[in-house]
């Protein structure tokens, strides 16, 4: 569970890092957080690098708990896909933000495939968390699940306000990962 904490709060850091290095053509309120590591910038290596400690942390934070569980032990699995998804989203990189810069096609569709596997794995683990938890959480996982998915079909039809719609996800996101999956799991069987 320190491993949770970790991995949001170093991504957490290094998103503001690199929001504060990025060069004027980039707005936070219309470019995605990917786009601090879209290729062609001269200092994307930074946001790779919460990309990648971020899905490292989180994975291990995962198959530690996975390895401590017994029964629920299945509901660790969607995180380590999200993990490993966010991991590779930081290896392959997003278009650039500014026109006009060659790059790779294929880089960019490889970002954005695994940046989709890892948003249908973290709601394929809140999903979980609503069919397995008996507790009054099981309310913070559905409410959880529905913001993620609204913000997600948000994301893709509001291009001119992007990076305030996945920062908003993000946000939903960590919270859920600290708050709710963080809590531990034989307090699952609280009614």
């Amino acid at each position: 569970m320190k491993f949770t904490i970790l991995s949001v709060v170093f991504i957490v850091l290094v998103i503001l890092i690199a929001q504060i290095i990025v060069p004027d053509p980039y707005n936070w309120m219309h470019n995605t957080i990917s786009e601090l590591a879209s290729q062609g910038y001269a200092y994307k290596w930074v946001m790779q690098i919460g990309f990648i400690g971020f899905g490292v942390l989180l994975s291990i934070g995962a198959i530690t708990n996975f390895r401590q569980e017994g029964k629920y032990r299945f509901l660790h699995l969607p995180l380590l896909i999200y993990a490993s998804g966010i991991l590779m989203a930081g290896i392959f990189c997003t278009r650039p933000f500014v026109d006009g810069i060659p790059y790779s096609e294929v880089e960019a569709r490889l970002h954005s495939s695994f940046a989709s596997i890892a948003g249908f794995a973290l709601s394929a683990a809140i999903l979980l968390y609503i069919l397995t938890d008996q507790s009054r959480r099981r309310i913070l996982h559905a409410i959880s699940l529905i913001l993620v998915l609204g913000l997600s079909i948000t994301f893709g039809l509001a291009s001119s306000y992007a990076g305030i719609v996945q920062r908003i996800l993000y946000l939903v996101g960590f919270s859920w990962l600290i708050f709710i999956y963080n809590s531990p799991i034989s307090s699952l069987e609280e009614i």
